[in-house]
């Protein structure tokens, strides 16, 4: 139990920090403006400075008289909703109000649920219908006007918007309304269902977000001074402009949520992003999420000698865990950009906790996009920066009154041997055992003066950036290219230098084709690079400009020429009487990343397509001797590639003294001989014990000494092999367990007695070793298992399955009377010698031989009691309700009704099949015929199928369709609906041949082709093991976890599937995909069946929106 404590000491830091856990670089293009109807919305909660759109629409309308494209339309999209409003828009970073209204009109929608179609839309576009209300979406219609000299607008400007955020619930008041409370905006987040998690209400502690929502409206006071920075054009410097009043009183609540959440991101990142900016977590307790803030809390529990078992384990944590200055990234709301502060601010306090950590800087960055002014950023640092300098954490078990305690919680730790009385901790972790009862708890040290406001003053500047930039910026200097190693997605990269100038803010590259002057790539960019797309043949010219919110440079330019590469000339460079290898030319120098592309075709005899590789090499191994081979290569770039062209090599002959059969196994293991390390010592050390030793002769192969108890001697194998065979063993050996291939070693290639019983070490083979079906009876030779090598007890009931041991397999005398141990046959499942005397009750006594003769009744309970019976002399008269049997070509059954007296048979033909002959005229059921007999079989006792007469089917409530069915585990946390697409991840278990059980997840990406089947049922794995008693088909308990969800997945057949509208409408018979939307499906585009194809749709679906989903009909194609 020590070990376990310590393992978990020695991994609590990383586990424990949550919200105090450092940022990893933020990836370019965080906040740009998005493009395109399959972008997903941001959630915005709070107030954003200059969000970013998605540009839904864009497109241009003239006016007769005017400039050509006179006007420009745009719809952006902001926001999920209903939020509280859209303010000023900014065009170029600059806003509405700096520029003449007579360039553009703008119309603004919230995103209500009963929102208008926007009129001055559909007045323009006649395709723009009144059901066009986009309701739940917050959006601008923005339509720009351009003048005939065309100075008003500089091409298609960036448009962002100042948000006010989502209405949310006050569940304090049950009121909707607008709020930046951080608890009331995750309390909407994770019960949201348009964009949310979507969780019951009953699954929260509502309390604890009460709570939380009350402490985060504690105020703050502090004093601010702003000064805006200014560019003067005259004395071309910047220069300070105070903003207000110097040290104004400033009262704000401790917590703010103002965050743009991005729809790309999982519901688990943008649930830490709003747990992160209020310092808090979400632990399940009792079957409910509790919110809880670290704040200087007073304890709840006192844990002392009575209540913990064993001995407390601490760590004082080490300088990896400790930080003497902290940088807070946060988005401020002055600029609408990410600005940065630092603590301590103070360079003697800094100074003094670096000397404390011998002058190392141990600096600590994090991103909190929640908080948007510099005072709440400047105390998140302070308060991370003093947390990770009091890093003591202990682990304990504790008795079964401490299960009270939860995360989160702050407690008291006594210990003696540590010299604790009552200090304070704080609840990390929790973790029972539920088979040994069992409670560990993971703690770290509390300091209650930490949590409290501790900024006093704050000094802010900005940039203005709303006014006029100078307009002398120079052009790009240095602008150079470089081909990219990946040529399939670009053809390389440019480059320049960086100008050093504030008043560059971006470049913009534009490439066009020398011949046409049409634009083949633009991009806009603030790098100092840019990847340019692949492009057709043809001669084009690369211009770049650098720019600011108001001015372009001059054009820094380039040419250059895409071409087709040519034919390639193969070199033949090596041969050997199993393998090639060729090198591949071309005339010139080669460019823009050409390379080669190879293809195996195989011989005259045997023609197959192997894979195409690529490289300017190649190298094929696994030939045959003396045989010609065919290959294919041809040149390719990024411009596209040349033809194919035909290359024959012959092999050579095999080596003096080698068989046929060593030539085999050389070219089974050739692949893996390539990538053996030459260092023996290295390879000595990783091994620990050589399983199988082969002795390799010139003319066969044979294993004769396996599973050695040590290392052989490198040189006494070495002696053993034929001269010829030295190289080839110096490279294979040595083999170990991890070297040899499924189905490497097999019954045919063991000679006679080869493996013995003195050959194998005790404990070698044991049961946990052998897969399923390793040993059967057709593998075992007779008198291989005798009753002299069977230990005590190696053989239990509990191992011995259904009809694994049957009388035609047991010889006579094999079990006898002495060989029985009492008790072991018990009188309701024997078989007895003898004969069975005829009575009109139940019959006692036996069965003799293979007959059975009597004229009496066998009477059967409802119990399902079951008699077996081959050939019949005589008749078997059944009363029973319930009952199985068996009969051999040519066995009668008659079944009869006692109330009519009619009678039927059930008979079996010589083709093996049960067929039933009505004897008497009238039925024998409830069911009335045209004077036929019926049958009538019921599934789950409701549905039947029944049937009657000459090739007729009488189905009272229809025949059932058919619906195959898998199961598997699903283990991600996001939400789901049935008729979801499931993929496969990995296979958990293989129990036998006609199961298996992998690990699922939802489907993310268009055209998957590793879905399973749509979710059909689910049930929480420790659910399952309470009902079952066991864990599902041979999973171990170390191959689940406690949150899995064991899922039925309909995989063929028909049934129901959700899809979505992203590849457009479905008709009736269409095939399906998988899309990029979490679980949905989505027109496939063609009638071909592919391995990504999942199902053909029974109807046809209108779809409203691209995102929009739908339910339908299909037949599973997995």
């Amino acid at each position: 139990m020590g070990e376990q404590i310590m393992g978990f000491l020695s991994g609590i830091l990383r586990t424990i920090k949550g919200w105090f856990t450092p940022s990893k670089p933020r990836p370019a293009g965080y906040n740009v403006e998005k493009r395109g109807t399959n972008q997903d919305v941001s959630i915005i909660y709070g107030e954003v400075k200059e969000a970013p759109c998605i540009k839904v629409f864009v497109t241009t309308t003239d006016k007769k008289g005017g400039a050509k494209n006179e006007y420009l339309h745009f719809i952006c999209v902001f926001s999920v909703g209903e939020i509280e409003g859209i303010g000023d828009l900014y065009f170029n970073g600059i806003s509405q109000d700096q520029i003449n209204s007579e360039r553009y009109f703008i119309k603004r929608f919230n995103g209500s649920e009963n929102q208008t179609y926007c009129t001055e839309l559909a007045a323009n576009f006649s395709q723009w219908k009144s059901t066009a209300k986009l309701k739940n979406v917050a959006y601008a219609y923005v339509r720009l006007k351009q003048n005939k000299d065309v100075d008003w607008w500089q091409g298609e400007p960036t448009i962002t918007a100042d948000i006010q955020g989502l209405k949310v619930l006050d569940v304090r008041d049950n009121q909707l309304k607008y709020s930046n409370n951080s608890a009331l905006c995750l309390y909407d987040y994770l019960t949201n269902t348009n964009y949310g998690q979507g969780l019951a209400t009953n699954k929260l502690d509502t309390q604890s977000f009460i709570n939380a929502a009350d402490f985060i409206e504690t105020t703050r006071e502090y004093t601010r001074t702003i000064y805006k920075t200014r560019y003067d054009k005259i004395a071309r410097e910047w220069v300070d402009i105070l903003v207000g009043t110097v040290k104004e009183t400033v009262i704000e609540n401790l917590f703010s949520c103002n965050v743009s959440l991005s729809g790309d991101n999982t519901i688990f990142d943008n649930v830490g992003v709003l747990l992160g900016g209020m310092r808090a977590s979400l632990p399940e307790s009792s079957g409910k999420y509790r919110l809880g803030i670290e704040k200087d809390d007073s304890p709840v529990f006192a844990f002392t000698k009575d209540n913990i078992q064993g001995a407390v384990q601490c760590s004082g944590g080490n300088q990896s865990d400790r930080y003497n200055q902290v940088g807070v990234t946060f988005r401020n709301k002055l600029t609408g950009a990410d600005d940065e502060v630092f603590y301590p601010e103070s360079d003697a306090l800094h100074q003094e906790w670096k000397t404390e950590d011998r002058g190392k800087l141990l600096l600590g960055k994090f991103d909190f996009d929640t908080i948007h002014n510099k005072a709440e950023a400047l105390q998140m640092a302070h308060v991370i920066a003093n947390l990770s300098r009091h890093t003591m954490s202990a682990a304990f078990i504790g008795t079964a009154e401490t299960m009270v305690v939860e995360a989160g919680d702050i407690v008291t730790v006594d210990s003696v041997i540590i010299g604790w009385d009552a200090k304070q901790f704080r609840i990390k972790g929790v973790e029972t055992d539920l088979l040994t009862g069992v409670t560990t708890f993971q703690a770290v040290e509390h300091q209650p003066s930490i949590y409290p406001w501790a900024i006093g003053d704050v000094v802010e500047k900005y940039v203005d950036t709303s006014h006029s930039l100078p307009q002398d910026i120079d052009a790009p200097t240095g602008l150079s290219y470089e081909t990219l190693a990946d040529g399939e997605a670009f053809i390389g990269k440019l480059s320049w230098d960086d100008p050093n100038d504030v008043m560059v803010t971006g470049y913009k590259i534009t490439v066009n084709n020398t011949e046409t002057n049409n634009t083949a790539f633009s991009q806009e960019t603030s790098e100092l690079h840019v990847n340019i797309a692949r492009l057709p043949e043809g001669e084009y010219t690369a211009s770049i400009v650098a720019k600011n919110s108001l001015f372009i440079s001059e054009a820094a330019v380039l040419v250059f020429t895409v071409a087709l590469p040519g034919v390639p000339t193969v070199n033949v460079d090596s041969v050997g009487s199993n393998s090639v290898t060729m090198s591949a030319s071309i005339q010139g120098v080669l460019s823009l990343n050409t390379t080669f592309q190879w293809q195996f075709i195989g011989t005259d005899e045997v023609t197959q397509e192997g894979n195409i590789v690529q490289g300017s090499t190649y190298t094929f191994t696994g030939l045959h001797p003396e045989t010609a081979y065919k290959f294919k290569c041809r040149s390719i770039n990024v411009a596209g590639s040349s033809s194919w062209i035909n290359v024959e090599v012959n092999t050579t002959a095999s080596e003096a003294g080698i068989s046929e059969e060593l030539q085999t196994v050389l070219d089974g293991v050739q692949a893996e001989l390539d990538s053996i390390p030459d260092e023996w010592e290295a390879m000595e050390s990783s091994l620990s014990s050589i399983f199988t030793t082969a002795l390799i002769t010139k003319d066969n192969i044979n294993i004769t000494e396996a599973l050695d108890e040590s290392y052989r001697n490198r040189d006494i194998v070495l002696s053993e092999l034929g001269e010829e065979l030295k190289v080839f063993a110096s490279g294979m050996f040595p083999i170990g367990h991890t070297q040899i291939s499924d189905g490497a070693i097999r019954s045919p290639a063991i000679a006679a007695n080869a493996v013995t019983a003195i050959n194998i070490v005790a404990q070698a083979i044991s049961t946990d070793k052998l897969a399923v079906n390793a040993v059967t009876t057709d593998i075992l030779s007779a008198g291989a298992v005798t009753t002299d090598k069977i230990m005590v007890g190696a053989i239990i009931a509990e191992l011995i399955g259904a009809n694994q041991i049957l009388a035609g397999h047991i010889a006579a005398g094999t079990i006898t009377t002495d060989k029985l141990v009492a008790g072991i046959i018990f009188g309701e499942d024997a078989y007895f010698k003898g004969e069975l005397v005829a009575a009109t009750g139940y019959f006692t006594g036996g069965i003799t031989a293979q007959s059975l003769t009597m004229s009496g009744r066998f009477l059967a309970e409802a119990g399902g009691n079951k008699i077996d019976f081959d050939p019949i002399t005589g008749k078997c008269e059944i009363v029973t309700t319930s009952m199985t049997m068996k009969g051999g070509n040519g066995a009668e059954f008659k079944v009869s009704e006692s109330s009519q007296g009619n009678t039927a048979f059930l008979f079996k033909d010589s083709a093996g099949a049960v067929r039933v002959m009505i004897a008497d005229s009238g039925n024998i059921t409830a069911q009335s015929t045209s004077g036929n007999g019926i049958a009538d079989f019921f599934s789950n006792g409701n549905s039947p199928y029944s049937f009657y007469g000459s090739k007729r089917i009488w189905a009272g409530d229809g025949v059932s369709p058919f619906t195959g069915s898998h199961i598997g585990i699903r283990r991600e946390k996001t939400t789901y609906e049935l008729g979801d697409l499931m993929v496969r991840l990995s296979v958990l278990t293989k129990p036998d041949i006609n199961n298996s059980m992998s690990l699922l997840a939802l489907s993310s990406k268009h055209k998957q082709k590793t879905c399973y089947g749509v979710i059909a049922d689910d049930t929480s794995i420790m659910e399952h093991i309470g009902l079952a008693k066991k864990l599902p088909m041979g999973l171990t308990q170390e191959q689940i976890e406690m949150e899995d969800r064991l899922i039925t997945i309909n995989s063929v057949g028909e049934g129901l599937i959700n899809v979505c509208g992203l590849g457009g409408n479905i008709e009736n018979g269409d095939n399906l995909c998988s899309s990029s939307i979490l679980g949905k499906a989505q027109l496939q585009g063609d009638d071909l069946i592919y391995n990504y194809t999942v199902a053909e749709s029974h109807e046809n679906v209108t779809f409203d929106y691209p995102e929009q989903v739908k339910q339908i009909a299909c037949t599973y194609k997995f």
